[in-house]
């Protein structure tokens, strides 16, 4: 009964009215939560989605759903349970549920519902399921009312009574389909992969035509057979029977998918406090700072192994130390304002470009005050060419500017949001720090610097930033139910 000033925006973006945006609370609210977890039942898709919390709440205050593939009375339904007038949606839920064709009568909501929807074991025959209605009993809240003829559901039989070669081929394609939904691969190398296999099989057709023949002429007379002396695999089941399967499919735990896991995440991520943000960068940031020290002693050793300690010689190490702790902060940094979504690669690299040069003015005024010389290890394996005036003295030592460009190509082209991205495949991955020492390799083919340093650098900065980031580790998903109440997709 209280709407406004002691409530706040708590809830899942994807199912918040757009009300709550103008502060606004009632039970309206809930009849359109309702709406939408209704429409991804019968659609498998959210009715109002985006990168961003930002854009899909704006999508719940002016767009429109599609209601197009939704047969009617759901579509009516579903259609006034998201208007975004509250006043004009469902009056309550035994309103919204009789429309729908559940015909609910008061006090009807602590017995079983009067319609049950017959779901097959097998994931095929699930899609053909019919909703089969049933009116409780007065006297009697758990008693069900026979179902007239014609109205027995129909439904697969156990596993067991199936032809086996089939459901061992059906098993097989949607293991497949699965491992290939949750392959964590960028799209053009799946399309590689798809080319990849249609080449086999056009190089193959040979002697794969031919068996695959042969084993269709085997396998119809097998099938005939087993069907003229098995009978039939499917049959009429009573009423509580079919209710029991249904339940004990519906009860069955399954792992959260891998996409689901990430968009669960992702709303977890974004729903962060920025004092826990903070919190969470200045931890990041101390890892980092110890890692870093860590890199630099452990390359000082291997390094110096052979005569004297002096100050000249642990310089560099010092250099590269400091510019690695900068890169690193920067990346940490930015990480965090992104990691509440995927974002636009065009406008993360233009960040990242501005950024590497701040860091290569940083390393360069550092390797002048510790008098490290700039002029050595300038080689280039794959071009000859003269170095550019403005970014080059006349002896050759890089200025600024050389600097500059030369971080500003290497944050630009690498995707470092990856990199500490929490939702990484592992926290330290030896993969990409080969990636970054070979993309510094390719920078320092147009605009070089000092080296071993620059590739040092880059080592460092990749090492220390995926050890200090935060990592959600996938195999999470493992213990986590594939269910609205999991996943927080509830009103």
């Amino acid at each position: 009964s209280r709407r406004g000033g002691n409530t706040e925006s708590i809830g899942t973006f994807h199912y918040m009215a757009p009300e709550i945006a103008r502060g606004e609370y009632g039970r309206e609210i809930d009849i359109y939560a309702l709406g939408v977890v209704l429409y991804e039942m019968l659609t498998g898709e959210l009715p109002f989605d985006g990168e961003s919390s930002h854009e899909i709440i704006m999508k719940h205050m002016t767009a429109t759903p599609d209601l197009s593939r939704i047969e009617p009375p759901f579509q009516q339904v579903i259609e006034r349970a998201l208007l975004k007038d509250p006043k004009r949606r469902w009056g309550s839920v035994r309103e919204m549920a009789n429309a729908s064709g559940l015909e609910l009568q008061p006090g009807q909501f602590g017995s079983p519902l009067p319609v049950a929807t017959v779901v097959s074991p097998s994931p095929r025959a699930s899609h053909n399921a019919r909703p089969v209605t049933a009116t409780a009993a007065p006297s009697s809240p758990t008693a069900t009312a026979p179902i007239p003829a014609g109205k027995i559901p129909q439904v697969a039989g156990p596993p067991s009574a199936r032809e086996p070669l089939a459901r061992a081929v059906e098993a097989s394609i949607d293991d497949f389909r699965a491992w290939w939904r949750e392959l964590r691969v960028a799209p053009p190398v799946k399309t590689l992969l798809v080319l990849l296999a249609v080449f086999v099989f056009v190089v193959n057709t040979r002697w794969l035509l031919p068996l695959l023949s042969i084993l269709g002429l085997v396998y119809v007379p097998y099938y005939i057979l087993r069907q003229m002396l098995i009978g039939p695999t499917t049959a009429a089941v009573p009423y509580q029977k079919a209710r029991a399967l249904a339940a004990a499919a519906a009860s069955k735990n399954r792992p959260m998918p891998y996409h689901r896991w990430r968009k669960y995440k992702r709303i977890r991520l974004a729903s962060k406090r920025s004092s826990t943000q903070l919190a969470e960068l200045s931890g990041s940031l101390t890892a980092a700072t110890i890692a870093t020290v860590f890199c630099a002693v452990f390359a000082a050793v291997v390094g110096i192994r052979n005569g004297d300690v002096t100050s000249i010689r642990l310089a560099p190490y010092f250099w590269a130390a400091s510019t690695v702790l900068a890169a690193a902060t920067v990346t940490l940094g930015l990480g965090k304002l992104w990691e509440a979504s995927e974002g636009d690669p065009l406008r993360r690299r233009t960040a990242l470009l501005g950024v590497g040069g701040g860091v290569g003015a940083f390393c360069l005024l550092v390797g002048r005050y510790l008098m490290v010389p700039l002029n050595v290890g300038l080689e280039r394996s794959i071009d000859a060419t003269e170095l550019p005036q403005a970014l080059f003295a006349t002896d050759g030592t890089p200025l600024v500017s050389a600097f500059m460009v030369h971080f500003a190509l290497l944050m630009a082209t690498i995707r470092w949001w990856r990199v500490c991205d929490p939702l990484r495949s592992s926290r330290l991955s030896l993969g990409a720090v080969a990636i970054v020492v070979i993309g510094d390799w390719m920078v320092q083919q147009l605009v070089p610097i000092p080296q071993p340093w620059g590739m040092m650098i880059a080592a460092g900065t990749v090492i220390a930033v995926q050890i200090a980031a935060p990592w959600e580790n996938p195999q999470e998903r493992e213990t986590l139910q594939d269910s609205p109440q999991v996943t927080g997709e509830v009103a």
